[in-house]
């Protein structure tokens, strides 16, 4: 049903809903997929189990000194978190799509606006690898089973964020 969907524009304002817009490029149908709204109490919840679980694994270790295995550890981290970040950004926007019928200034409107999203989305990527190497590097030298798990964690945000980047969307926002 959908092809490469192309991220054009994403509003996140507070004061109302927040929307993505998404370019169908092979049949250039425009679908709009509304932000969640997220639910206070399992945000809430969720934020004590977390610090009850860290607070748990802050003195655990991995004592693995084999390079070889410290790093088969690693790769096998990236490609899980890959797999994750990618379902859950299908399972985020696929099921919120509706398709609009916006004009030709209406698409050329979003994407120029959309060229500032993409700027704001890019370095909060870059920051992202960052802060992961930063985590995997404190990994391999304390060997702290916190580090691992945060860079997972990392590392499926960016494989969410990568989601967002193709090269059709650099092309379009380089023409607006």
């Amino acid at each position: 049903m959908f092809h490469r969907l192309i991220m054009i524009y994403r509003n996140d304002r507070n004061e109302d809903q927040g929307y993505t817009l998404f370019l169908d490029q092979k049949s250039g149908r425009i679908y709009k997929a509304y932000h969640r709204k997220v639910n206070q109490t399992f945000y809430w919840i969720s934020f004590f189990l977390t610090l009850v679980v860290l607070r748990e694994l802050n003195t655990a270790h991995l004592a693995i000194k084999q390079p070889l295995l410290m790093i088969l550890i690693l790769v096998f981290e990236l490609i899980v978190s890959y797999f994750i970040g990618r379902a859950l950004y299908k399972m985020y926007y696929m099921p919120l799509l509706k398709e609009i019928y916006i004009t030709k200034d209406m698409l050329e409107d979003y994407a120029y606006k959309g060229k500032s999203v993409l700027k704001k989305d890019v370095i909060i990527a870059i920051i992202l690898i960052l802060v992961l190497i930063m985590f995997t590097l404190l990994y391999v030298f304390t060997f702290w089973f916190i580090w691992l798990l945060g860079s997972f964690f990392v590392a499926v945000l960016i494989s969410f964020m990568l989601c967002f980047f193709s090269r059709e969307r650099f092309k379009m926002c380089k023409r607006v």
